[in-house]
This record gives structure tokens, sequence and C-alpha cells, in this order.
């Protein structure tokens, strides 16, 4: 069932205004929901082009969305039309959002075609897969990052850095105490059964890990924040999600690349390093070396250095860039693993996402940590 609050922000974009059978919703879906919580539909102009329809969330800033959507136009432009781009008001090509008031703000995008390796098992039986898909998207990032370098190039302190600090020291105050006790207070919470194994699992590791690791990696946090490093537009959140393949993609026959179709939710967008992109990334497929027992640590090194020479292939990444890589690793694996026990159990939110998302998230977190604790600098 499509509101009527989303019919309404769909006739606020061009070449919907005249639809004739918008009450119909012939090819009309709605989105399962993400982690954001924001309501997102696929729909079809009448032509039967499809595009993505979202409500922004209350907090997100409307002045920010739609210098967004300006990046967003300016690197397709510059040849990256695998980019998710906006569409504008009708009437009003400078406009791409649509403020219905006590609706909310919407945003109409590209829905761009292809698959995602979002799903754990498309990747965790072959090396030699995700190793092309993780290349694959260490060259549409590079290109990107050319791409919005030529919009706006700056050199400072990464505010990645900054932010992880921050959070850093917030969660210190707070999350073993979390994690104290933790069977009876997840039991208390009547998770699904695919959850709570997983989210006690995360909080062992918190309790045995936090005490040293979370001191080294303020530390390293610390020194990285006194350097001046490249600061662009990056997307900040490219992860196994939103980065789409021909449906081709990593076929094992296929002695080509895989090629990538689609880029697609920026909400995270902003000035920063291109170091946090590429730590989204490679991190991402980290936690698939763990299923390969000692060698383990040889495959994480085999994903982080084709990552990396794979994007040097196309633009410059320094040395000093790759140790602030590796830094954004370390410390986001160990924080995004306390926040979700941090948000479950302290907070003790609810997410629309389904269970299994949740659960997806938890497995691929506490793997992803316990390869980066054994690894050493990069």
């Amino acid at each position: 069932m499509i509101p009527a609050a989303a019919r309404h922000a769909a006739r606020c974009f061009a070449g919907f205004a005249d639809a004739p059978v918008l009450p119909d919703l012939n090819g009309w879906s709605q989105i399962p929901a993400g982690f954001s919580g924001s309501a997102v539909y696929r729909v079809i102009d009448p032509r039967g082009s499809a595009w993505s329809l979202k409500q922004l969330t209350a907090s997100a800033s409307v002045s920010h969305v739609k210098a967004i959507h300006q990046v967003l136009v300016h690197i397709r432009r510059a040849g990256c039309d695998w980019v998710s781009g906006p569409n504008h008001l009708v009437g009003n090509p400078s406009e791409t959002v649509a403020d219905l008031g006590t609706h909310g703000c919407w945003e109409m995008t590209q829905w761009m075609p292809g698959r995602s390796y979002s799903d754990i098992d498309r990747l965790a039986g072959n090396l030699d897969e995700a190793v092309k898909v993780l290349t694959a998207g260490c060259r549409a990032i590079a290109c990107f990052h050319d791409a919005a370098a030529s919009m706006v190039r700056q050199n400072g302190p990464a505010p990645s850095v900054i932010d992880r600090i921050k959070r850093l020291d917030s969660l210190s105050s707070s999350i073993l105490s979390t994690c104290d006790d933790a069977g009876p207070k997840i039991r208390s919470l009547h998770l699904r059964q695919n959850v709570a194994p997983e989210l006690l699992r995360a909080c062992h590791q918190i309790t045995a890990d936090w005490p040293i690791f979370a001191r080294q990696i303020r530390n390293d946090l610390e020194q990285r924040a006194g350097e001046v490093t490249p600061i662009q537009w990056v997307a900040r959140d490219v992860h196994r999600g939103h980065l789409l393949f021909t449906d081709d993609a990593g076929s094992l026959s296929a002695a080509a690349k895989p090629t990538v179709s689609g880029m697609i939710d920026f909400d995270a967008m902003r000035l920063d390093t291109p170091a946090a992109d590429l730590a989204r990334w490679i991190g991402d497929f980290l936690f698939l070396a763990i299923i390969h027992g000692d060698a383990a640590a040889d495959i994480a090194t085999r994903f982080w250095q084709a990552g990396l020479a794979e994007y040097r292939q196309i633009r410059s990444f320094s040395e000093q860039q790759q140790t602030l890589c590796w830094t954004l690793v370390r410390s986001s694996s160990l924080i995004s693993l306390a926040n979700w026990v941090d948000w479950i159990l302290q907070q003790r939110r609810r997410f629309l996402a389904a269970d299994s998302a949740i659960a997806q998230r938890l497995v691929a977190l506490n793997q992803q940590w316990t390869i980066v604790r054994q690894a050493t600098d990069r």
C-alpha cells in the first residue's frame, strides 16, 4: 500500500505531475526498511522509468541534502553516470527537495540497475569472486573521487577522525557497564534467536577488548588528527549494499572484471578524507577472511593490498593516506560493534530493518573486529 503522502510527493517531481494513472500505482512498491528508518518507494513514471522516492528523516538538513544533489549532478556530468542522480521539481530545475509540510520532505533519485553484495552468502564461498567485487568497487570509488575533487578540494584534518575520537570517548563512559550481565539483559528484550547470540558475542568481545584496544585506537586517532590531508566530497557510507553490479558481476566463469552499475544512498555524504570511503568499502570485506582459520590474516592482507592497488591505478593515494585509512578501519570496526551494543542494550532502540539484516550486520562486525584485532598496521 502506497500512502497518500508518497503519491502526493511523487507528483511534485518532473515527469510525474501529469501522470494520468497515479492512483493505479502500477509497478510501484515500498522498499524494505533499512537501518536509517527512511520510507523509500520504487516508483515508475509514465514513460516506464524507475525512480527511488524517499522521505527524509526528521533530523536531515534540507540545505545539506540539496548541496549533496548538486555534487551528484556534477559527478554524473564528469562521466560517472552510474551514480544515482536527483530528479527536480516540476517547473523548477534548481529545486530537488519537495517540502510537504506536515507530510515531510521528499527527494527522488534515479533507480539504478544491478544487484548488491549485501548478502553475506553471496561472497563467503569464493575468495576470488570477493576480490573481483572488492577491486571493481575500488575502481568506481576512485572515479567518484576524481570527479568530486574537480568541484571542491581542500587540505586539513580529517573530520572523520575527529568524529571517531568523540564517539570513542562517549562510548568509553558507559559501554563496559552496558556489557555487564549481558545475558540477562538480552533475554529481557526478547530478541529474535538470530540476533540475540550475535549481540551476546559482541558484548563478550567488547568486555575483553575495550580496555586495551580503545586506548590504542584513540592514540592512533590523536596522531592522525594532527595531520593535514586532502579533503573533498566523499560518500562516507560505501558498503556492500550501496554499490550495485551488473547481473554477471563476479561470475566465476567470466574472465572480465565485474562492472559497477550503480552507486546509491548518499545520506552521509560530506567533505571529508577519501580514505573514509576506502576504509568503509575495504573494511566491509575483511570479515570474509575469518572462515579461513589460520589463513585469515593473509586473506585480509590480500583484500587490503588488492583494494589499494586498484584505487591507485586511477588516482594517487599516499602512504600517509594509507595509514589514515587503516586507522579508520581499526577504529570503525571497534566503534561500530560497540554502537550496536549501545543502541540495543542501553538506548533500547528498535529498528524497522528485518531481524535477518540486523543479525547479518552483527555477524559481519563480530568477524571484522576479530580480524582487525589480530592484524598489524597496514
